[in-house]
């Protein structure tokens, strides 16, 4: 029964050994989640162990950052996300990106180098459209390392408009309009399209789109919605009509601008 033995101590061992690996990257794990914590949600007060936590996972305290945020789409199986964090921790490995965390049940919060993203810009755009359908991922403001509460809320606001349509990721500092709305109420978006979109239907909010697609020209939009100029002026002064306001004058436009791109 020697060559047994023999083989019953190696595999007793490599389950030592294997227990001894599992062990070091929990708590490595559990390092990331701490600093994470303490950075954009203010839970420590233990700086000195913080300090040791991100010198760890190799930040710089002198340097700016950026906060990169992830959520994968809540109706994914069990079996899909499992296989969406296999990618996602190779993708933090491409980049290099040491420090990360998950919050469950579907939220991925990275630290990362404004250079990190620029020297991969076309890795970020790939991976990003690669997976739009399972997962959406926006990047906050840059900010220094004390102060990266700042930029995971910003992160936050950005995620708030993707959409469907969203092709790759929300950077928050593209934002224009967006930042305007985010600072609506309910109430105060209700209002708004009431004023502006509540008499109008499907197709006339579809018209109004592609004209100010268009930089409010009649024949680019009637080449894009393959109609008449007679006709697309007919539709526009219908629109005036319903709505009371008037899609070819400026400040009356830019309310039914706003109004459809609050309405998404």
């Amino acid at each position: 029964v020697r060559k047994y033995a023999h083989l019953a101590e190696r595999i007793t061992h490599l389950l030592i050994r294997e227990r001894e690996l599992n062990t070091i990257s929990r708590n490595q794990a559990d390092k990331r989640h701490f600093a994470m914590e303490a950075l954009i949600h203010h839970t420590s007060a233990n700086m000195d162990y913080l300090n040791a936590c991100l010198k760890e996972c190799g930040i710089n305290i002198t340097q700016k950052y950026r906060i990169l945020l992830m959520r994968a789409a809540a109706e994914s199986p069990s079996d899909n996300l499992s296989l969406l964090e296999q990618k996602i921790h190779q993708f933090f490995e491409m980049l290099s990106i040491k420090l990360y965390t998950f919050y469950y049940p579907n939220e991925y919060t990275a630290v990362v180098l404004p250079s990190q993203l620029e020297h991969n810009a076309y890795i970020l755009e790939r991976f990003a459209k690669d997976h739009q359908t399972s997962l959406k991922m926006t990047i906050g403001k840059m900010t220094s390392v004390y102060q990266l509460c700042d930029s995971y809320q910003t992160a936050v606001t950005a995620m708030k408009h993707f959409t469907a349509q969203t092709e790759g990721y929300i950077f928050f500092d593209d934002l224009g309009l967006e930042l305007i709305f985010s600072g609506l109420n309910p109430l105060e978006k209700a209002e708004f399209l009431t004023k502006t979109l509540s008499t109008l239907d499907e197709n006339e909010r579809h018209l109004l789109t592609a004209y100010f697609e268009n930089d409010m020209s009649l024949s680019g939009t009637s080449r894009q919605l393959f109609i008449h100029k007679n006709t697309l002026q007919y539709k526009l002064n219908h629109i005036f009509r319903k709505s009371g306001l008037n899609p070819r004058a400026f400040k009356d436009a830019v309310m039914l601008y706003l109004g459809l791109n609050l309405a998404k």
